[in-house]
């Protein structure tokens, strides 16, 4: 089960697997009695005593967190204030929240944290999984682009992919384009050079972050620019103004409109 979160004070998976990084979960302990004593693997110091004993002091202590559930959390409607020491929403699998909800958060760690996944858009929720499978395949434009997906097109379905309207290219897909009306794919995911959907592009925006640029590229005629984001030296600005950059087929997101 990994984590998963959006932005700042929205967390999955703390101590368990974070937006940012694939850790591991779980813990264990052990007690010490007649059929664990023969057992070279048992727990028997003093300090797996300890750690069991100190773990059921903890579940049986007032809680600090706002909103708590062992398992999962929904929230359906109404409006909530939650000032809390501790998470304000917190779930050891997964927060729902549909409807027409108003959170106000005060939080003294996680304004919202669950250790499979939090997904919220407009008060419905648009996919459910863990941190991983959300980014690998969002399924909506709404959660690709709370995953941090900015490059997203309308697209019409052909014989051997698709055709993304915003940006008027035709572009190959590792996937079925059947009822997809919309493909994404991520800045980082979009390479220079050439190769299967390559595109000759313009150079209309230089970007630069602490540790990357970011380049806007507009294809000839698109009515609309994509991004590419990459390592300061990987990147460098070229003379004419124009770079050919590949789009994988395999990199690319299918997606559908909520309700669609």
């Amino acid at each position: 089960m990994g984590g998963f979160g959006f932005g700042g004070g929205m967390h999955g998976g703390k101590g368990r697997g974070g937006f940012g990084d694939f850790n591991h979960f779980g813990d264990f302990g052990g007690r010490e009695d007649a059929s664990s004593a023969a057992d070279p693997l048992a727990f028997t110091d003093d300090a797996a005593k300890t750690e069991e004993e100190s773990e059921s002091a903890d579940s049986t202590a007032p809680s600090t967190k706002g909103m708590k559930a062992a398992q999962t959390l929904t929230v359906t409607g109404g409006s909530i204030t939650v000032d809390s020491a501790d998470d304000a929403v917190h779930a050891d699998d997964t927060v729902q929240i549909s409807g027409s909800v108003k959170l106000t958060l005060a939080a003294g760690d996680d304004g919202i944290h669950a250790d499979s996944s939090i997904v919220i858009d407009g008060g419905e929720i648009v996919t459910r999984g863990t941190r991983e499978a959300v980014f690998r395949d969002p399924g909506t434009v709404q959660a690709a682009r709370l995953t941090g997906c900015k490059n997203i097109s309308p697209v019409r379905p052909e014989s051997d992919g698709v055709y993304a309207s915003a940006w008027g290219l035709h572009l190959k897909t590792a996937f079925d384009p059947a009822g997809v009306t919309h493909v994404g794919i991520r800045m980082h995911a979009v390479r220079p050079g050439d190769g299967e959907n390559a595109v000759a592009c313009a150079v209309e925006e230089e970007l630069e972050t602490p540790f990357s640029f970011i380049v806007m590229l507009r294809p000839e005629g698109a009515t609309e620019t994509f991004g590419m984001e990459l390592e300061k030296r990987a990147w460098y600005t070229p003379p004419d103004g124009r770079v050919t950059v590949t789009l994988p087929p395999e990199a690319i997101l299918p997606l559908t409109e909520k309700g669609k």
